[in-house]
């Protein structure tokens, strides 16, 4: 009994170490998924790994509509439940793992398009708002027609090879594959300051014919290109706080068929748009509120000359009265004296420059 016993816990201790090998081996895992809803109406999902985030491989399906990303050599951390989201058009997700592989599945009611950022540990993952309820952002891609995604409790990724069952829509989020086609890069953004106080973002583009999607929500506004590129040194976000502008900052990601740059305001906003050649320019500029106008006066009294120093302010009221044969009341609070010398003035505007 005591040889079966040993026998037991030498086989428990030989599993544990195989299982702390396998994963010392990989070296990666995910600790933990977050997720909130932007200002703008973009649902961000926010991984945490133990190490430098990796790169993903991404797949898209529909019927029902779904983005993949796949994570190689990536375990997790600690075991994982589905997360209902329930924001925007990103109903819930799901994670799971095998071998040496981590599957993350974003459930879409619609799809939409989606953007990544790594932030040292962290990999961003950024779902556009679905300006219109299509079945898909992408055109001219044939999609998988039956959903294979995994979402079994024993996940077997030998039944779902990407080469013969499962096929691969776009993978789009490669950065290190890339291949940058310089005629059609972005050239250039830069931030102005105005003298009425708006900031000025200005985009010189890759062609005078290159074609931009202005979006507006709330406060924020994107810019959409496609077909061009973001080289590197212009993939950031810009700080522009400094400025005492609406804008607060702007941000330029690329997205799978081309680029978005996202401008951040703050308050209540109004833009507009110039275009000379390559250059296009979007002004933001604090928009005011028409009852704040103050409506330019117009006096149409009959012309008076009045020259007094020190004179009480009750009396001048009384002058005017007379002068125009009219009633002003007077309240017993009105009191102290002024210095008035008024030549060729209506009477209106005679009396507005007392009151005031």
């Amino acid at each position: 009994m005591n040889k079966i016993n040993q026998l037991r816990a030498f086989l428990l201790i030989a599993l544990i170490g195989l299982v702390s090998t396998l994963h010392a081996g990989i070296g990666v895992s995910l600790k933990g998924v977050d997720s909130h809803l932007t200002s703008s109406g973009e649902v961000e999902l926010q991984l945490h790994f133990s190490t430098s985030a990796p790169t993903p491989h991404v797949f898209l399906w529909t019927k029902p509509s779904r983005t993949v990303f796949d994570f190689k050599n990536v375990m997790l951390a600690t075991p994982m439940r589905d997360m209902l989201i329930k924001k925007a058009n990103i109903d819930k997700i799901i994670v799971r793992e095998a071998e040496n592989k981590l599957r993350l599945v974003v459930h879409q009611s619609v799809f939409s398009d989606y953007s990544i950022e790594k932030r040292d540990n962290n990999l961003i993952i950024r779902f556009d708002k679905p300006i219109n309820k299509v079945e898909t952002p992408i055109q001219n891609i044939n999609k998988a027609k039956t959903s294979l995604v995994p979402e079994l409790t024993t996940p077997v990724w030998n039944t779902i090879t990407e080469s013969s069952q499962v096929k691969e829509i776009k993978q789009y989020w490669k950065p290190q594959q890339i291949k940058s086609n310089h005629s059609r890069e972005l050239r250039k953004i830069d931030f102005r300051r105005e003298a009425d106080g708006s900031g000025k973002v200005i985009l010189t583009l890759p062609t005078a014919d290159t074609q931009v999607e202005v979006h507006r929500t709330g406060s924020t506004i994107r810019l959409l290109m496609n077909d061009v590129d973001v080289p590197k040194h212009l993939a950031k976000r810009l700080d522009v706080l400094d400025f005492a502008t609406p804008v607060t900052y702007i941000e330029t990601t690329q997205r799978q068929l081309g680029t978005k740059v996202v401008i951040y305001a703050k308050g209540n906003i109004e833009y507009k748009t110039e275009r000379k050649g390559r250059n296009y320019q979007i002004i933001i500029s604090k928009k005011l509120n028409p009852r704040l106008k103050k409506k330019k006066k117009v006096f149409k009294g009959e012309k008076l000359s009045l020259n007094f120093q020190d004179i009480e302010v009750r009396a001048v009221l009384q002058l005017l009265a007379d002068f125009t044969d009219k009633n002003i009341v007077v309240s017993d609070s009105v009191d102290g004296s002024i210095t008035v010398r008024l030549k060729d003035v209506p009477w209106d505007q005679a009396l507005d420059i007392v009151l005031e």
